[in-house]
């Protein structure tokens, strides 16, 4: 889903559960576009054993 997608949904019609993918997937884009373009940020999330895939 994009952005766009995001803010056009009625903010009260969304169940909490799709709102929690909805987060999970952004966040889990963030970590893996951080870790493939940022150095520092990749070694620090490799130091702390952290994969995107960890996360459920």
């Amino acid at each position: 889903m994009t952005y766009e997608e995001v803010l056009a949904l009625p903010p009260y019609d969304v169940a909490r559960e799709k709102k929690q993918a909805l987060l999970k997937e952004g966040l889990l884009y963030l970590t893996e576009y951080h870790q493939a373009h940022c150095t520092p940020y990749a070694r620090m999330m490799q130091t702390v054993g952290f994969t995107p895939h960890h996360v459920r």
